[in-house]
């Protein structure tokens, strides 16, 4: 028989039964006031949200890990809200801040990505798909969705997982197999694990079921009834981080005012005849675990004092005399804004010391005091011929006539360094003008000789051509001249009748020299063997004659 585990089954029933009865009286009341919830059905609403502050005992386990991971989403919820909504007023208020001046305030990102994850970029290109890094809650909750799960394996997985994190603190090597250490906004907390498996999937016994089922309640009976046999996905881890994700969805579309509270003592009573009831170390842990350190960060920084300039002008036209008054409606045009810089200026106000919007003026955190302080001496002024006062009252005429010599002057400045602009950029297109044309001169220029250099090209290839054509025909002429020349028919008939008086006597030495030879070896004269060799014979006489 297991105790422990016994009293967390005992837990789990309580808090059932504590849901059960806690869902039903909230439909109640909504049936009862419009029958739907005013949140869900966008009508104008207003929630209050009590928590427990942060959490940290000897020995701390699955619940106070769930809680301070709340405490972590509103404390970001918080820096958000306070920081931005100041940004955006001072943004409306078109007021100049410094990063000196303003800057954000000190974040918990880190430890929300510990435990909720962090979105990141894929290697892969496909769909541009996003991974969720799970975190350590959802670490948790995969040890307890396994097969034969155990808190010794989520241990060492979450060690595994996220012992590179700055806000993951590993403990002694000793205590290494039962603790983990997170960094909180509000300090470091030791967790040592025990039945995180069993208290995350927040399981009943089913003979309990049973006999819930069979109740005489009709509200316990409906919902045992309804969820006998059925397996639950949903785990503890699932529904806390859920409904964590919306709680800040919902305040951060609301308008939220925060409300701290402490504990004077732990009894919560007052002795009467003791002074001493306020227990400081007591209440500085609760001002630690409620985040007020970080919470006085994040006010301290920027301008958190700010009054209207009506307000002031109501409050503080009394302490000056009527002329002043006059004075402020006929040069100031009654503008209130310039009432208020007027009168800071009149009192001596170190302008380091607040900052003017268009509807409000605002002041660094305890400066606003020094502000009651010099307007309350006014009430010290023995007379109207009081040095002091008339002093006042001439710095505040002063600022009004400073105020229009500055207005000349800003005029008269700004002309002058719009003329000298104005001159400036003339100048300027001047002398690009300048440069235009003499670029523009310089090829028109290199135009001119490229179309001359073209033009004479031409003409030297035109005389070359018609020199070409000169020594051509003057070939031609020579040519027929010569052909005319070396045709004379006259001598072409003496030359032909030369020549055939020639072959004829070729012809017949020829024939001599053929007879002979067929005489001598006798031979007949018409054969045709004497042909042939006439034939022959005249070639060869005419070969060695040409010779």
């Amino acid at each position: 028989f297991d105790a422990l585990k016994a009293s967390y089954t005992r837990d789990a029933l309580a808090k059932g039964l504590y849901n059960t009865v806690f869902d039903h009286v909230i439909f109640l009341i909504d049936t009862t006031l419009g029958g739907v919830s005013h949140a869900s059905s966008g009508a104008p609403y207003i929630g209050i949200l009590d928590i427990f502050g942060f959490e940290t005992f000897k020995r701390n386990g699955f619940e106070q890990l769930l809680i301070n991971f709340a405490n972590e989403a509103l404390q970001a919820t918080f820096n958000r809200s306070v920081f931005e909504n100041e940004l955006a007023l001072y943004r409306k208020e078109k007021l100049n801040m410094t990063a000196s001046e303003m800057h954000a305030p000190p974040s918990n990102s880190a430890c929300m990505e510990l435990f909720s994850g962090v979105h990141k970029e894929t290697n892969k290109k496909v769909n541009a798909m996003k991974r969720i890094d799970r975190g350590l809650l959802l670490n948790i909750d995969d040890e307890s969705l396994n097969i034969d799960p155990s808190d010794r394996k989520m241990l060492a997985n979450l060690h595994r997982t996220f012992g590179a994190h700055k806000d993951w603190i590993r403990p002694h090597p000793r205590l290494k197999h039962e603790q983990f250490i997170i960094r909180h906004f509000a300090g470091q907390v030791k967790y040592t694990v025990g039945y995180f498996v069993e208290k995350n999937m927040d399981k009943l016994p089913k003979a309990i079921e049973t006999v819930f089922s069979g109740s005489a309640s009709e509200i316990l009976s409906k919902k045992y009834k309804n969820s006998s046999g059925k397996k639950s996905s949903a785990t503890v881890v699932k529904k806390f981080r859920q409904q964590i994700h919306d709680l800040v969805d919902t305040l951060e579309s609301t308008k939220c005012s925060f409300i701290r509270c402490v504990k004077p003592n732990k009894e919560m009573q007052r002795v009467s005849g003791n002074n001493n009831w306020f227990d400081r170390q007591y209440i500085s842990m609760q001002l630690r675990n409620l985040s007020i350190p970080q919470t006085a960060e994040v006010l301290q920084m920027g301008l958190p004092t700010r009054l209207t300039y009506k307000s002031l002008v109501d409050s503080y036209s009394k302490v000056l005399p009527e002329d002043a008054i006059r004075f402020w409606k006929l040069f100031g045009g009654s503008k209130e804004n310039i009432f208020t810089k007027a009168l800071f200026y009149a009192f001596r106000l170190d302008p380091s010391t607040y900052k003017t919007g268009l509807t409000m003026v605002f002041f660094k955190s305890g400066d606003l005091a020094k502000l009651d302080e010099v307007l309350k001496s006014s009430s010290h002024w023995k007379s109207n011929n009081d040095p002091k006062k008339t002093e006042v009252i001439k710095r505040f005429k002063q600022y009004y006539i400073r105020m229009k010599w500055r207005i000349v002057f800003a005029q008269l400045y700004a002309t002058k360094q719009f003329t000298d602009l104005l001159e400036e950029v003339r100048e300027r297109e001047r002398k690009r003008e300048e440069e235009r044309r003499r670029i523009e001169a310089e090829r028109k220029a290199e135009l001119e000789r490229q179309a001359a250099e073209a033009e004479e090209a031409e003409r030297l290839v035109q005389e070359r051509i018609e020199n070409e054509k000169r020594i051509e025909e003057r070939l031609q002429e020579q040519i027929r001249k010569r052909e005319e020349e070396e045709y004379n028919p006259n001598q072409m008939d003496e030359e032909e009748a030369h020549y055939d008086q020639l072959l004829t006597q070729l012809e017949e030495v020829a024939e001599i020299e053929v007879k002979e030879k067929h005489k001598d070896r006798g031979l007949s004269l018409t054969s045709e063997a004497f042909n042939a060799d006439l034939k022959e014979n005249l070639d060869n006489v005419i070969k060695g004659y040409a010779l």
